[in-house]
């Protein structure tokens, strides 16, 4: 997990905390003791879904993918490089997440963004992101910048 950016273990991060419930995970343990509740609690609904009169092969296959996908983040230290991210950054989804729960993270962080666009337009400034789109150079580009 050591090679993975911040941004895209933000993103790893939000499709997991909608599955595992991560609230006040403080350690890495703790964070790998409830995802591994939670991948036994989707393998032993598999199992109870083959077991069914009529099983739906849509959830046997959402389950049983969401355990291997979770499985594999545990395999790789997904937790600890959770813990440290939050540490350097105290103020990024990832740690609020862990502060107050995925949903209350979310609507903190719109909030923060609403409070600076707000601030942006009292100021009569136009905020400086998104950046524009780069431009690859070209001859073309060249002239037109003289």
């Amino acid at each position: 997990m050591d090679s993975v950016s911040s941004p895209e273990l933000a993103g790893i991060f939000e499709r997991v905390s909608d599955h595992v419930d991560l609230r006040g995970a403080t350690s890495a343990w703790q964070i790998e003791k409830r995802m591994r509740h939670t991948i036994d609690k989707y393998k032993t609904m598999v199992k109870i879904e083959r077991a069914a009169d009529k099983p739906r092969k849509s959830r046997i296959k959402e389950f049983g993918h969401a355990a291997d996908e979770l499985d594999k983040l545990v395999e790789h230290d997904f937790s600890t490089r959770v813990i440290d991210e939050a540490n350097r950054r105290p103020k990024s989804v990832i740690a609020q997440t862990l502060l107050y729960g995925s949903e209350k993270a979310k609507k903190r962080g719109m909030a923060y963004r609403r409070a600076r666009i707000a601030a942006y337009q009292r100021a009569g400034v136009r905020p400086r992101w998104p950046a524009p789109p780069r431009v690859p150079e070209t001859r073309r580009t060249r002239a037109w910048r003289r």
